[in-house]
């Protein structure tokens, strides 16, 4: 694992950055109580700051499916972080007023939304799979990081200060990742076998497990499917609809309007000792960051499945709960005072929060990358990201429209369906290799069941080639070294491959 840790972190600090962003914006609506900046945002303002985020979101979830499958996952990585070192300018130049600031967040909303599509890919493609699950969760924890450091700066110095600060993990970002490798699925998928060897020599420890991957590779490619196959791949489509409707779900289940309105919505208390706005805010990002470490810790030891049901259950609870606090609170007789439930409140907000971000916040993403073919794989996460976002909009609107005890009893319901299809129709993919997981049949009929694989068969003929070396029993033949010698020179290329191929041995 420690081959791919640096490729890893580097593409971690893309998620920092969305982390970062998100908490900026946060914290404007939070400086409508606490006045720590020199301008505030009036309240008509108010429901534009989330809005412009979710609409650059939206706006890059077609275009960077489009591009990733095409370009690759390292260039579109890159032009990612030139984004998030484009808004912060942006915020920069607006001058403090809140008018001029919304190109700003389209920029970061277009960044995050391509870090949600991106990010997830790449990491699944290039971690080994006994701790995929792990690694997608800790990329994913690098967002709840970067919100909780938002929310601990922004309170203790100054607006352009905290700006200057923010604009830093991008840089470190692009200075660190372009070393990074390429994806070998992606390289795989153009038939580029020299540069996929390549590239997985560089992410694996042994050259048994480069092998071992490649031949995987190998047979995904005589047998991915298109997007008109998949209505005869039953299993498959059925896999996929089920991630896309997760994302939906778990966004629906209220975390936009968690991390954008909690501060608006804390009641008033003549309890000192309540936490303020900025303490909350702040709180609540420690939550889910500490829920993210234990879905980290635990996915790959308990499985998908069993994560995200716990999540989805505690994450049920916890906001029907929340929702009951609401609704006592509308019914207080004193408006002036919480009537003592302002603890209450504040309980169970951190309760779902880490609930959410132990399995809801990152395994919806994490199943989409692993369960789509790698020629469909950029496809899916925006199909994935789209439905997330669009989520996250109709729970913005649902918390800004509705009373907040049906809001809350809204994202409630949407957790509870979330638990259901953990249940009964999401597959297990723990430990299985990411090649492999398209032979995936959640479904019914012998063998095919949830948790079981297809028998998989090792193909030894090379497949086709476009301009680039063919593959010998699994690996791909790298050009011969020309010698100085007189002799050597002159051995014919055709006679060089032969002798490699003797070589090397049979695939098991």
């Amino acid at each position: 694992m420690s081959v791919v840790v640096v490729p890893l972190v580097a593409a971690s600090l893309s998620f920092f950055s969305s982390g970062l962003c998100a908490g900026w914006a946060a914290q404007t609506l939070v400086n409508t109580h606490t006045r720590y900046w020199e301008w505030g945002v009036h309240a008509r303002e108010v429901p534009w700051i989330p809005a412009t985020l979710e609409l650059g979101a939206l706006m890059a979830s077609v275009p960077v499916g489009y591009a990733i499958d095409k370009y690759g996952r390292k260039y579109v990585n890159l032009t990612v972080g030139f984004l998030y070192l484009l808004s912060w300018l942006i915020v920069l130049a607006a001058d403090m007023h809140p008018e001029n600031l919304y190109s700003a967040r389209v920029v970061a909303g277009l960044a995050m939304g391509a870090t949600s599509i991106v990010v997830p890919v790449y990491v699944a493609e290039v971690a080994e799979a006994r701790v995929r699950g792990a690694l997608l969760t800790a990329s994913r924890c690098a967002g709840a990081a970067g919100l909780l450091a938002m929310h601990a700066l922004a309170p203790r110095v100054g607006y352009r200060t905290l700006v200057a600060l923010a604009s830093l993990p991008p840089v470190l970002f692009l200075s660190t990742f372009s070393w990074s490798p390429e994806s070998p699925y992606a390289l795989a998928a153009k038939e580029r076998w020299n540069r996929a060897t390549e590239s997985l020599v560089s992410l694996r420890a042994s050259a048994a497990a480069v092998k071992a991957e490649l031949a995987l590779l190998k047979e995904d490619e005589r047998e991915r499917p298109s997007w008109t196959q998949l209505h005869r791949r039953p299993g498959e489509l059925t896999a996929l609809l089920v991630s896309v409707a997760l994302g939906f779900l778990a966004a629906l289940a209220g975390q936009s309007a968690v991390v954008f309105y909690s501060a608006l919505k804390l009641p008033e208390s003549a309890d000192p000792t309540l936490p303020g706005p900025d303490t909350l805010c702040l709180c609540l990002a420690g939550a889910s960051l500490a829920g993210g470490l234990c879905c980290a810790t635990f996915v790959d030891l308990l499985g998908r499945r069993l994560v995200l049901a716990t999540s989805a259950a505690a994450s049920t609870l916890s906001m029907a709960g929340l929702g009951y606090v609401f609704l006592s609170l509308a019914r207080c007789a004193d408006q002036r005072d919480s009537c003592g439930l302002g603890w209450w409140f504040a309980s169970a907000l951190l309760v779902w929060s880490f609930s959410h971000g132990l399995g809801l916040a990152s395994l919806p993403g994490t199943l989409a990358a692993e369960l789509a073919p790698t020629n469909l794989r950029g496809i899916v996460a925006s199909a994935g990201a789209a439905s997330a976002i669009v989520g996250a909009v109709l729970a913005t609107v649902a918390f800004e429209m509705l009373p907040p005890h049906e809001a809350c009893w809204v994202f409630a319901s949407s957790s509870a369906l979330c638990l259901v299809l953990a249940v009964a129709a999401v597959p297990e993919t723990k430990g299985r290799p990411l090649a492999g997981l398209q032979r995936h049949r959640p479904g019914p009929g012998p063998g095919l069941g949830p948790g079981r694989l297809v028998p998989t068969v090792v193909i030894t003929a090379p497949p086709r080639t476009r301009g680039d070396a063919p593959l010998v029993n699994g690996l791909a033949q790298l050009p011969p070294k020309v010698s100085g010698t007189a002799g050597t020179s002159g051995a014919s290329p055709s006679t060089s491959g032969t002798s490699a191929a003797g070589a090397s041995s049979p695939l098991p």
